[in-house]
């Protein structure tokens, strides 16, 4: 196997395709280091004899984080969660982290007050990009993130289940100074109106904006207004649009700027 083609490949041709594959591989990882069955390694390994010396000194192939349930609490794991992420970004050395998924979900995590979550709470000053998904009354276990501590985040993307979640979020985002560009449903005038007081420092550095407001159109116009660097605007506007309920009434250009 050592003499197969894909081994005389050159290492940065290798490097880069490990790369590409990170994603599947990290949930590879965290299965292998908890349940020891994971075929997808071994045939990788089998395939590539050159992939542990590869990627064990690549650390930016251990950048990125897919957390996903069964990978932060495994009640039958025979090594605890927290021990392969812990590795995990050890070997990412001191890079930025790019978390493509993040899962909290009070059904998964209500056995797992420390383990893996405490692991990745520690390493949000090395956050850069953070997709999260909060469901299940999560938002005790959201507050235990200090954001302020998240200073080098600048992409922020969550999918939340209640209106409590979504200001949780909104006042978290107002501690990001370097926050460029953010994704969020904005379930009610209550939130947008946090929106526009606690981010607005944050709002006028944003570059990219999805969001999608579900709240009359004065108060979403309140928080549009202040994001004068924005360059892309994706909008979902689940409320009327008429001429009684605007007070201040955007150009078109500004809506497709």
């Amino acid at each position: 196997m050592s003499s197969s083609r894909i081994n005389q490949l050159p290492t940065e041709i290798l490097t880069s395709i490990f790369l590409y594959t990170t994603e599947f591989i990290h949930k590879a990882f965290i299965r292998t280091r908890m349940t020891r069955l994971s075929r997808q390694l071994t045939i990788i390994r089998l395939v590539c004899t050159r992939w542990d010396s590869i990627v064990v000194k690549t650390p930016s192939f251990w950048t990125l984080l897919c957390l996903h349930p069964p990978s932060m609490n495994f009640k039958r794991s025979k090594s605890p969660p927290a021990d392969a992420l812990s590795l995990w970004l050890e070997r990412s050395a001191d890079l930025p982290l790019n978390i493509v998924h993040l899962h909290l979900d009070h059904e998964y995590l209500e056995d797992e007050p420390t383990g893996a979550l405490n692991v990745i709470r520690q390493s949000i000053a090395r956050w850069r990009t953070a997709n999260i998904y909060v469901a299940g009354d999560a938002s005790n276990i959201l507050t235990q993130f200090s954001f302020t501590d998240a200073r080098c985040l600048q992409t922020l993307s969550c999918d939340v289940m209640s209106e409590k979640e979504s200001i949780d979020i909104i006042k978290h985002a107002g501690n990001l100074p370097n926050l460029r560009s953010f994704l969020l449903t904005v379930p009610s005038p209550l939130a947008a109106r946090t929106m526009s007081s606690h981010m607005a420092n944050v709002l006028k550095g944003l570059t990219h904006i999805d969001l999608a407001f579900f709240t009359n159109w004065d108060e979403a116009w309140q928080v549009l207004r202040q994001c004068t660097s924005a360059v892309q605007m994706v909008l979902d506007l689940q409320c009327p649009l008429t001429n009684n309920n605007v007070s201040s009434p955007p150009s078109p250009a500004t809506l497709t700027s």
